[in-house]
């Protein structure tokens, strides 16, 4: 069957099928309900003049422009079914995703060699009848960052809306993981504490090595969820001591892991998806209930019996079948595990922390968790960044957490502060030993901290602007009224500054000089250094300011006040 769009024909292979198409202005939504089971192929080809780029959730660090041969797979553990067309002047050009958010879809978005038109597709192996299936089209020129999020927000209405994030999930966390990795007990994780809670870190995630057996260098002991009595002897007490510095309290979970060497082997073996070697443990199968009543009883006695506060659910992306899930039945099994988790927990405790991370973003699975975590990049500062703001884009109403980030003693301090200004626009997740840094590492945490603490309102919920998106968000820009904070990833840029409002520039770069067209009037210019101390400070008139800065140099440009006589 073919339908006519206004940007060209839409060709639909598979059930017979009812359709309706919904425009405003120049967003379409089509939408299909198809009256047997079975695969589905919607597909389409378009002009468009300029094209510099694609974004999609499954490639990283490729925002090029892919061939219309390779294919981009999502379902509800991994990735999202979405691309958008961008030009050289960071606007969209086309941008469309699908409703579907919980089976496989195998997305095509990408240049056809022979007639030079974008060719692109979505493929769905089993779609159930009667079940209505919407695809977006948008082709506003707008800032592509602007788009994607319109069409993230909608996706996300399309299934169960999106869980609201508690204030307590936009606090700075220490995680015990880089730090320390297994090797925790009580008055570690109680030391890190009473120093993070200095820094006015609010909330620690006590990563693996809390649980029986965990100080094995492998997941073979995963699986059980008992307190390791030896490492904590009263861990209730421990829980207790560690919310008393007025910390939440989190602890880590690998959901889908069956380690060997548990006593949970025995009664689940015969439940299991496949099984890991490398790992030592079988992956659960969440389609048995016995599985799912096992994992949500665990988690729902470990929130009730020591007050715990929130849960890291990890590995989600393990759910998965070898073969593909070609009726869709895996994952609507690991919906009704979350939702059942989740359900309990959040029954123990209405604002109960959830964290997922990269690249479990599913709209589906947006209902569950109020954090979402960049994927394991350690000291990868690029990489923290990158994935950071991606998430900004895709779950909008969520609290975005950089991953945990971790430096060297020996480095200077300066070099140290790119792991954390590249992700001031996410909830920074702080994993070093604090009591063991050097002075001048800690002045800059503590400088870095108390700007992410005063001005969280700006980086986290100021309108974010992204720059450049085929070369990696080498600047980003959020704004209020009073305030904008600009990050340079790269060196030697022009930037404007011409609102009157007070301006704040973070070279999270190497030393560069900066060229900077400014507002009317006089201004105050202070420069800074990774730990906050103040290197110059002068009054300019000029509405250009040429700048030389070094690596992680701060600069604050504000309009200066007339002064009383």
């Amino acid at each position: 069957m073919k339908i006519e769009l206004s940007f060209g024909t839409v060709t639909v292979r598979g059930a017979e099928h009812e359709f309706a198409v919904k425009r405003s202005g120049n967003v379409e939504i089509l939408e299909f309900t198809f009256a047997a089971a079975g695969p589905v192929n919607i597909a389409w080809a378009i002009a468009l003049n300029g094209v510099a780029g694609c974004w999609r959730s499954s490639n990283l660090f490729h925002k090029n422009l892919p061939a219309d041969y390779q294919h981009f797979r999502s379902h509800v553990s991994a990735g999202v079914p979405a691309a958008l067309f961008f030009d050289q002047l960071d606007r969209n050009l086309f941008a469309f995703n699908a409703s579907e958010a919980l089976r496989e879809v195998s997305l095509t978005a990408g240049v056809n060699e022979s007639d030079n038109w974008m060719h692109c597709s979505f493929d769905i192996l089993y779609f159930p009848a009667g079940k209505p299936l919407l695809l977006r089209f948008d082709r506003r020129c707008k800032n592509f960052a602007e788009v994607l999020r319109d069409a993230f927000r909608w996706s996300g209405k399309m299934c169960a809306a999106p869980v609201a994030a508690p204030v307590a999930a936009f606090r700075a966390l220490y995680s015990t993981w880089y730090s320390y990795h297994q090797d925790i007990n009580a008055a570690v994780v109680e030391t890190e504490c009473r120093a993070a809670a200095r820094y006015g870190i609010g909330t620690v995630i006590v990563d693996d090595g809390w649980h029986m057996a965990g100080t094995l260098d492998s997941y073979s002991h995963c699986g059980d969820w008992q307190v390791d009595e030896g490492k904590f002897p009263d861990f209730a007490a421990h829980v207790k001591r560690v919310q008393a510095l007025k910390m939440k309290y989190m602890l880590w979970i690998a959901l889908p892991f069956l380690g060997h060497n548990t006593k949970a082997f025995a009664k689940l073996k015969d439940c299991t998806l496949y099984q890991k070697k490398e790992w030592q443990l079988d992956i659960l199968d969440p389609r048995c209930p016995e599985v799912r009543d096992y994992l949500a009883d665990r988690l729902e006695e470990l929130a009730v019996t020591y007050g715990i506060d929130g849960f890291k659910l990890d590995f989600i992306e393990q759910f998965k079948l070898p073969g593909g899930d070609e009726d869709g039945h895996l994952a609507q099994a690991v919906d009704l595990l979350l939702r059942e988790i989740t359900g309990r927990l959040r029954a123990v405790k209405p604002e109960m922390l959830i964290e997922f991370r990269r690249p479990y973003e599913s709209a589906a699975l947006r209902q569950y968790a109020n954090m979402f975590r960049a994927g394991d990049c350690p000291a990868d500062f690029h990489s923290n960044r990158v994935q950071t703001l991606d998430l900004r884009l895709m779950c909008p109403e969520a609290a975005i957490h950089s991953d945990m980030l971790t430096w060297g003693n020996h480095e200077q301090p300066d070099a140290a502060a790119l792991q954390l200004l590249s992700v001031l626009f996410g909830v920074p997740q702080i994993s070093v030993r604090l009591n063991e840094i050097p002075p001048a590492q800690r002045r800059m945490l503590k400088f870095w901290l108390g700007f992410f603490n005063q001005h969280r309102d700006t980086l986290l919920d100021g309108r974010l602007e992204l720059h450049e998106p085929g070369l990696l968000y080498p600047y980003a820009v959020a704004q209020t009224k009073g305030e904008a904070i600009h990050l340079l990833a790269t060196r030697d840029r022009v930037i404007n500054v011409t609102s009157c409002k007070t301006h704040f520039l973070i070279n999270a770069a190497g030393a560069q000089t900066l060229y900077l067209r400014s507002f009317e009037g006089p201004k105050e210019v202070e420069i800074r250094n990774a730990q906050g101390k103040i290197k110059n400070r002068f009054t300019s008139v000029s509405k250009e300011l040429l700048i030389h800065i070094k690596m992680s140099d701060f600069i604050t440009i504000k309009p200066k006040t007339k002064e009383i006589q």
